[in-house]
């Protein structure tokens, strides 16, 4: 029995030490990595494996130990036995941390290490503050600058590191077409500019002067990517969708940006205010019928018209109603009111339109209109402006016999963007129409058409 005790003893002993000799003894080697050396650790400890928990600062050889930096700063290191015990390494890496460009625009950049220590530059084209590690660029005449950095302690060396040396893009001129169409409100316009500087392709950005806030708002959906020449005219588009300031800048391939707010600009003017049309007397559908809006303002002209000409002016007063009669050479037709800046050249439709119809109604005392025609609902298009989704809706006589009435959607350059067939019942539509996303922002044109016979009304897309 005693030795049978004994034996038991022995074997337990003999347990305990195996479980304890699977824990790794500690892990020795430099803490510091000076690139570009490596450093190897070790570990007493046979058969156990390497890692590392940041992998993009140091990377590890399982086997050997052998640690490489990578982008500079701190990793742990951790040497694991097969049985899951295990003991970590804290390493710094001093490598260089910091942007491998510097732009002659700025912003300024700013280097680091992971070590305490100082900065330093024999490069002409660039400064940089011995604590902080900022550097600016102070020419433009060698591509790359050689900034350095002494650690202290002196556990390393100085190390090195080669940045580049941009020159940032800038604007030279801007032109829009602005000599042929006035800048407004939500309009589309093309532009050119020319530019120097930077690595191509570059991106364009819009900024615009918020004076509610006395701010800058960019306008990322009309950012656009030009070209690959290095310099030279690039060709872009915007949708205006604010009055103000417009200023723009360039990005190139290598993020440099020119100075914001100190290039050409586009002033943008405001569309004149939208008032109510109205008509008197009820009906209105002969010639000398009179239109009517609930409001008017100073310099600006109201012209009363269809889609071909204009049958009466008169300028704003600032009166909450001004008439607007038309004479008796109207055609049977659509008629609406458009007010005029007559500084700016900016427009914008009075809704609804208003049919006037000389030689198929006559006036009535009591309903405005002849008592054996049917009474039509002026055709409208609403909302306007709108986000693309809008219903088309009213009656009109070249709509009487027909099953159905051809909707095309023009650009203000006479292009086709969308044609689609409606519904007529009893001489009246009424259809949501949703326009496709690749359609921009603008105004166009809708003409609604019968054989020889047509209506056009104004639409400003506005998404």
């Amino acid at each position: 029995m005693r030795k049978l005790q004994l034996l038991f003893i022995v074997a337990l002993l003999a347990m305990t030490s195996s479980a304890f000799a699977q824990c790794p003894a500690p892990i020795t080697g430099s803490s510091v990595l000076c690139p570009p050396s490596t450093v190897t650790l070790s570990d007493d400890s046979l058969g156990g494996t390497w890692s590392v928990s940041d992998g993009s600062n140091v990377s590890i050889d399982a086997v050997t130990g052998v640690v490489t930096g990578i982008t500079g700063g701190i990793a742990v290191v951790t040497y694991t036995m097969p049985g899951g015990c295990y003991v970590t390494f804290n390493i710094t890496d001093a490598a260089i941390i910091g942007s491998a460009t510097a732009c002659s625009a700025g912003p300024a950049i700013t280097m680091s290490d992971a070590l305490p220590g100082t900065w330093s530059t024999t490069s002409a084209d660039i400064s940089i503050t011995s604590l902080g590690g900022v550097v600016t660029v102070t020419g433009t005449s060698m591509p790359t600058a050689t900034i350095s950095f002494s650690p202290s302690p002196a556990v390393c060396s100085t190390i090195t590191d080669v940045i580049n040396v941009e020159l940032s893009p800038s604007i030279s001129s801007l032109v829009s077409d602005a000599a042929s169409n006035p800048l407004c409100e939500h309009s589309a316009i093309s532009f050119t500019t020319t530019m120097s500087g930077g690595v191509a392709p570059y991106t364009y950005n819009w900024w615009w002067y918020n004076t509610g806030c006395s701010c800058y708002s960019t306008f990322a959906s009309n950012t656009g990517v030009f070209g690959t020449s290095s310099i030279g005219a690039q060709l872009g588009g915007i949708t205006l969708a604010e009055a103000g300031t417009y200023y723009g800048d360039i990005v190139d391939n290598l993020g440099c940006i020119s100075l914001l707010y100190t290039g050409p600009t586009m002033i943008v003017n405001p569309d004149p205010t939208v008032y109510t049309l109205d008509y008197s007397p009820g009906g209105c559908h002969y010639a000398s019928c009179t239109l009517q809006l609930s409001g008017t303002d100073y310099g600006i002209s109201y012209a009363c018209g269809n889609s071909t000409e204009y049958v009466a002016t008169t300028t704003g007063t600032g009166s909450p109603w001004i008439s607007i009669p038309t004479d008796g050479s109207v055609t049977d037709d659509w008629y609406f009111v458009v007010a005029i800046n007559t500084v700016t050249g900016c427009g914008i439709d009075m809704y609804p339109s208003i049919h006037v119809c000389p030689t198929c109604r006559t006036a009535n005392p009591s309903l405005g209109v002849s008592a054996t025609t049917q009474t039509s609902v002026p055709l409208t298009l609403l909302p306007n402006p709108n986000n693309g989704n809008f219903t088309l809706s009213g009656s009109a006589d070249f709509m009487l016999d027909a099953q159905t009435v051809k909707a095309e959607i023009i650009d203000i350059t006479g292009h086709l963007v969308l044609s689609q067939d409606l519904p007529v019942t009893d001489g009246s539509i009424s259809q949501s129409i949703q326009l496709p996303c690749d359609i921009v922002n603008g105004m166009y044109f809708v003409k609604l058409s019968t054989g020889t016979q047509s209506q056009v009304l104004r639409l400003s897309l506005n998404r």
